[in-house]
């Protein structure tokens, strides 16, 4: 709805072609450690993901994806996907500063039917953190670095 109505305006959704998500468990990847959004989660964790919806974020915001799907040959767990290479290290949980707040965007039900246990606290971590999303991001148009948003210079981006 955010993407979808104009509040997020360098997010736009995709399309990605030949795509088949029913509903299956795919595997995601933490982007970001020192985001608040993936506190408690580390490695590769499994999702619950139906039909999208799909980011298309701008070249400076690729640091803002907090968590990603796995590469195209390892997001298959179980169910079906068909055309894995349309979804494979894409966004999958992404935070964008809006005015003094921020917006965090998921590209996966994290809440589906109270089944998906292991996926709560990224709703909640984005709740009880509210006025932190902000801390382990790189700012616009700087890349992320693998530990998760710090460029070393001792600051909170």
């Amino acid at each position: 709805l955010p993407v979808e109505m104009g509040l997020v305006r360098d997010v736009s959704l995709a399309t990605p072609a030949g795509l088949f998500v029913p509903g299956s468990i795919v595997r995601g990847a933490v982007a970001q450690r020192r985001h608040p959004v993936t506190y408690g989660y580390a490695g590769d964790i499994p999702l619950y993901h139906q039909f999208g919806p799909y980011f298309n974020l701008p070249e400076r915001f690729r640091g803002r994806a907090v968590l990603r799907y796995a590469p195209a040959a390892e997001v298959f767990m179980s169910g079906l996907v068909r055309s894995p290479e349309g979804i494979g290290g894409q966004p999958a949980i992404v935070t964008v500063p809006v005015g003094q707040g921020s917006v965090v965007l998921f590209g996966f039900d994290p809440l589906h039917r109270f089944q998906n246990h292991g996926n709560f606290a990224f709703v909640w971590n984005a709740l009880l953190n509210w006025n932190d999303l902000r801390v382990g991001l790189p700012p616009p148009g700087r890349p992320a670095t693998p530990s998760g948003g710090d460029d070393g210079d001792g600051g909170v981006h």
